[in-house]
């Protein structure tokens, strides 16, 4: 008797096709989908956190009437920096690694 109501992940190996939903005991297969799992769950956590932040900047500047905020955590969320140079650069399409490499040299 197989207890396939305590595998929660086998919603998951069944979606994404990996081992026909079957355990296979730490294959490859299942160390991917623990990265993907591990991997969704932080973009998840960083998207809620970076709305988060977004709207307490934009409460903060309405507020206090201001126009930018010295430390808006939310810009350093969504770009990994608060330096405008790399914020202008991501929003042109550069990546982060590579807008970094750029206002370094």
């Amino acid at each position: 008797m197989t207890l396939t109501f305590l595998d929660r992940d086998r919603k998951i190996r069944e979606r994404q096709g990996i081992n026909g939903g079957n355990f296979s005991g730490g294959g490859v297969n299942e160390s991917n989908l623990l990265i993907q799992v591990l991997m969704g769950a932080l973009s998840d956590i960083q998207f809620k956190f970076s709305n988060y932040f977004l709207k307490f900047s934009q409460t903060i500047l309405k507020e206090r009437q201001l126009i930018e905020l010295d430390n808006d955590w939310y810009k350093c969320l969504e770009y990994g920096s608060i330096n405008e140079d790399i914020i202008w650069l991501e929003k042109l399409g550069y990546s982060r690694k590579s807008a970094i490499i750029i206002v370094k040299r």
